[in-house]
């Protein structure tokens, strides 16, 4: 999917949240901008390439947490690092 989402979602994960509930809702703004080229998302994945975006993956080198609420398959659903 979008190099340009990839690299967006890649520097806003490396931000540390007050709130870890708030990972979508701050990200929203971005989504929203981008929203003619990605189309409406679903838990923070571009409804336009669903099938390549589901197919995401945590950066090894940082262990991840399952984030409550979230579902398994959205980036939102793990704590990164």
């Amino acid at each position: 999917f979008s190099s340009t989402f990839s690299l967006l979602l890649g520097q806003y994960l490396r931000r540390n949240l007050r709130h870890e509930f708030d990972i979508l809702n701050a990200f929203t703004a971005v989504l929203t901008r981008m929203k003619d080229d990605i189309g409406v998302h679903l838990w923070g994945l571009p409804s336009k390439a669903l099938a390549a975006a589901l197919q995401w993956k945590t950066d090894q080198l940082f262990p991840t947490t399952q984030r409550v609420g979230f579902p398994s398959w959205s980036w939102a659903g793990w704590i990164h690092g």
